[in-house]
């Protein structure tokens, strides 16, 4: 039995929440209950350019990371992209005919320990899944590629938006002032929750 040709995934809704600092403040709880509940958790960042092309794919891992590091200290993140997976349940895919139990299924047949398929009935995966939008600016000088922001304007983003509501922050290290920092809680709290990460990017992300 083809596994490919078998596994299937169906989304019943999948609505996002747009957060900003006129907003964060209520929803910041939820978010950081998702993270500590979730299965995984998928990341994936809109950014103010991606630098040189070539040695983003360079055959060498060490000039990728080069790369990846000069991208980091020297361009922004413009949007975060955030969702949270918690597994609901695993039910026989004909007795699981509704979607009460969450808004994401996967379905696939079983594989055995000699990594042979079954011929048992397939299996159903169903996931609440809580997607965030999270709006931000860097509150420090960066580099903006115009390839990129066109990229993003032809795909409805707002900059108004991100430059009238963007979640202040600041890359590298912690810093010294008394100024809240909600990006880097998140991420802090990602790390303390010690959950598989699933990145659109990778190291880019």
């Amino acid at each position: 039995m083809n596994n490919e040709s078998n596994l299937s995934a169906e989304f019943t809704r999948v609505p996002v929440i747009d957060v900003h600092k006129g907003n964060l403040s209520a929803h910041m709880p939820a978010l950081l209950k998702a993270i500590e509940e979730s299965s995984f958790v998928a990341i994936d960042c809109e950014l103010s350019g991606l630098g040189d092309r070539k040695k983003l794919n360079a055959s060498s891992i060490d000039e990728r990371y080069l790369n990846t590091c000069l991208v980091a200290k020297t361009r922004s993140i413009i949007a975060l992209g955030l969702s949270t997976y918690t597994l609901q349940n695993i039910k026989d895919a004909k007795a699981n005919g509704s979607h009460t139990n969450g808004d994401f299924k996967s379905n696939g047949d079983t594989v055995s320990e000699n990594g042979n398929h079954e011929d048992s009935e397939p299996k159903s995966w169903n996931y609440k899944v809580q997607t965030y939008n999270i709006m931000v600016l860097c509150g420090e000088d960066y580099i903006v590629e115009p390839g990129s922001l066109k990229f993003l304007v032809e795909h409805g983003f707002d900059f108004r938006k991100q430059y009238s509501l963007g979640i202040q922050y600041l890359r590298g290290n912690d810093r010294e002032e008394n100024e809240d920092q909600p990006l880097r809680r998140i991420f802090s709290h990602l790390v303390k929750a010690r959950k598989a990460l699933v990145l659109h990017n990778g190291l880019i992300d």
